[in-house]
């Protein structure tokens, strides 16, 4: 792990948006291992066998949202802010500079046509009708992924807290 990411206070370090931009490579990576291996068994990798019939979705999600949430601390850093805690993304996105908020959004529009489609076809599916399928949306919805997927065990997602 990176030496900076180390210390028991991060509030009084520095940490430096390469290493955290790493570890948020690392949880993306691991997302998208979780999401591909179990449906390509074609793969053909022995030690992964086990996992071709296995669904993974809270693992995705799991890392899927943390490794949002330290491509925007990276981001804080780079923009020399002080570093953040906490998992709500939505207050993580607020933190950024308005040109990273708009570079974000710009990326967001271009290549968000499946999010969309799916979140619409998963709010009729489900009998509730969304205004707007947009960026905010999206990010609000998903603000407190981490936290409610770490823990669905323990409760399951409480109605009207996200996807």
């Amino acid at each position: 792990m990176p030496s900076a990411l180390m210390s028991d206070d991060l509030n009084t370090q520095k940490p430096k948006p390469l290493d955290i931009f790493i570890v948020a490579e690392q949880f993306r990576f691991a997302g998208k291992l979780a999401t591909l291996v179990p449906h390509h068994p074609s793969l053909k990798i022995s030690q992964l066998a086990f996992t071709h019939d296995q669904n993974l979705p809270t693992a995705t999600m799991v890392c899927a949202a943390f490794s949002l949430e330290f491509y925007f601390k990276c981001l804080i850093r780079m923009e020399k802010k002080p570093y953040q805690t906490g998992h709500d993304l939505t207050k993580l996105f607020a933190f950024l500079g308005r040109r990273n908020q708009t570079k974000i959004k710009k990326y967001w529009n271009t290549n968000s046509s499946t999010v969309i489609s799916d979140v619409q076809k998963e709010s009729i599916a489900i009998g509730c009708q969304i205004q707007e399928v947009n960026f905010d949306y999206c990010l609000s919805v998903s603000k407190d992924t981490f936290n409610l997927m770490r823990y669905i065990y323990e409760s399951g997602i409480p109605p009207g807290a996200g996807w």
